[in-house]
């Protein structure tokens, strides 16, 4: 200023690096004093770049929680948008709110937005027939009564309502939610009777406290950490009643490595020692040649996306470390998982799943061959351990899978691929009536730890013992069924088939190879669209070529790529 600096430029860098940055805002309005409204209307103004421009709403409305947990941001930006202080537009993840100025009402007045209505995306063939599919499955799986909630995405048309009728579901008991505020304002418009919530669904989903019997993610994008998120959250908030229907539909769309690292996550193995320790049937090993696929990820998806969410319905266990469980390890192994989780918190539901694993073996343990040696020979209580995998799925709730149908469609031959799936559940809490019988009981649903039930059982009479034994094995035994299909494997995955009259997909050199190589191994069609569903129109073609010695570099049994 007039020749004269005012500050140094590590002070620019600074100041334009704070700028915006969520972490500042916060810090400069812990020093004030402010109502929730003064504290949207603070943060709007600390983090714009201008007068002229706006802040995204999530970064915003995950510090109001932080400083005002028992208030609900969404309903206050809504109230202040009536009362004229505020204005927002949609934007991807959420919206852009702008304090209310004539320099902002000229600038969104220019910004004219169609409302999401693309050709043929929600009221097209394929994307009915894919309507009365899930209605089928809903009819087949679900028994309706005058209860019975819906809760769905919808596009501006709500096509959904008219098949949830046909059911017999009530309009007050659908629940649809809806992001883009003038999106929701057409839905509420049709005056359908049903509730409309203009919100985030992960929004929604930490703010309703009434569970629904049937869930429907019917996303209009590829797969996000949104996805990911309202998966874990309508899990941890027991959102699913105990019999229920999910579907998931989402674009197959080429994704960012951090996007594909979403459904590769729920290839990591487990182990699970713990269930086959219990003899529980599972099938945690991924099949080989899904990692043929890693340079089309095609197929990666077909499959990642159905372990996604199978991974999610071991229940508590994969959204919360159970502490349920460590309540029951003696006091020394409790603390070292106390200090493991300090040292390295679990980030993901994988990691928690993990860490809850690692419990119930160490419990089992405990049960088996932890306290005094019996007439001078170490503890072997092995039918007692098993008492600890029981006690695992008891506390986790999770959602046993009993009819699973994976589709794949094109709404229209210009937009992407879409990936569906529908899984009918049920908790099977009637499995678990057992563990809170008789001496069990004690354990299950009182503070009784290991240490405590192994004295005890070692104290009873052969017969006592014999009887208790038999008791859990009624309990391991339905489980051994129960989980028996809601782990990934190709055997247990039914393959991904079409809606409609299957799209000619233009598939890459590597894909066509694989395919080769799956032709030289003696694959059968069905083999090879389990794999590769995209290719059904194109497997004709791929054979006659290689039949008249087109992919010579494929050896058989070589995987067609390595």
């Amino acid at each position: 200023v007039d020749g004269r600096p005012c500050f140094s430029m590590v002070d620019l860098i600074s100041k334009v690096k704070s700028k915006g940055d969520p972490n500042h805002i916060e810090k400069e309005l812990l020093r004030m004093e402010l109502t929730g409204e003064q504290y949207i209307m603070e943060y709007i103004r600390l983090g714009r770049k201008d007068e002229a421009s706006g802040v995204h709403s999530r970064p915003m409305n995950n510090s109001f929680r932080k400083r005002y947990p028992d208030n609900n941001p969404v309903e206050l930006t809504k109230r202040m948008e009536r009362d004229g202080t505020l204005m927002s537009h949609p934007y991807p993840g959420g919206f852009i709110v702008y304090e209310r100025t004539s320099e902002v009402e000229e600038k969104l007045s220019k910004r004219i937005r169609k409302i999401p209505t693309p050709k043929g995306s929600y009221d097209s063939p394929n994307k009915n027939k894919w309507r009365e599919e899930w209605m089928s499955f809903i009819e087949r799986n679900l028994e309706i009564t005058p209860q019975t909630r819906v809760l769905f995405l919808a596009g501006p048309e709500a096509l959904e309502v008219e098949g949830y009728d046909r059911l017999g579901i009530r309009r007050e008991s659908m629940v649809c939610v809806e992001r883009h505020r003038e999106t929701a304002e057409i839905i509420e418009g049709l005056k359908l009777g049903i509730k409309v919530e203009n919100a985030e669904m992960l929004d929604y989903l930490g703010d309703t406290e009434d569970p629904f019997d049937i869930v429907l993610f019917d996303y209009d994008g590829k797969i996000n950490q949104d996805t990911v998120d309202c998966l874990e959250r309508l899990i941890l908030r027991g959102l699913l009643k105990e019999k229920s229907v999910l579907g998931m539909n989402l674009f197959g769309k080429r994704e960012s490595d951090s996007e594909k690292m979403l459904y590769l996550e729920p290839f990591r193995k487990l182990g699970l020692n713990s269930f086959k320790q219990a003899e529980i049937p599972c099938a945690d090993e991924v099949p080989e040649r899904v990692w043929d696929w890693k340079r089309d990820f095609n197929g990666l998806r077909n499959y990642g996306l159905t372990a996604l969410m199978m991974r999610m319905l071991r229940g508590n266990d994969a959204v919360q470390v159970s502490l349920s469980l460590m309540n029951k390890l003696p006091r020394d192994k409790r603390r070292e998982f106390q200090q493991k989780l300090q040292d390295k918190p679990p980030k993901n539901y994988m990691d928690k799943l993990q860490v809850n694993e690692d419990m119930t073996c160490q419990l089992m343990k405990t049960l088996r061959e932890e306290g005094p040696p019996i007439d001078g020979t170490p503890p072997n209580r092995e039918p007692l351990s098993q008492l600890a995998a029981a006690y695992a799925a008891y506390t986790s709730r999770p959602y046993f899978v009993g009819e699973l149908q994976r589709r794949i469609y094109f709404a229209e031959k210009s937009t992407n691929v879409f990936y569906s799936d529908f899984m009918a559940l049920d908790q099977k809490r009637d499995s678990f009536e057992e563990l809170e019988l008789g001496m069990l009981k004690n354990f299950t649903l009182w503070r009784a730890t290991a240490e405590s039930l192994y004295l005890t059982y070692d104290k009873l009479s052969e017969s006592e013992q014999s009887e208790l034994d038999q008791q859990i094995g009624e309990v391991v035994g339905q489980l051994r069924d129960h989980y028996s299909r809601l782990f990934l494997s190709s055997e247990k995955v039914p393959r991904r088939r079409w809606i409609g009259n299957p799209a000619k997909v233009r598939l890459e050199k590597a894909v066509k190879q694989d395919i080769a190589g799956m032709i030289a191994e003696g694959k059968t069609n069905e083999e090879i669209l389990l794999t590769y569903p995209e290719a059904e129109r194109s497997l004709a073609g791929i054979k006659s070529a290689y039949s008249k010695g087109a992919y010579k570099d494929v050896v058989s049994g070589d995987g067609g790529g390595k």
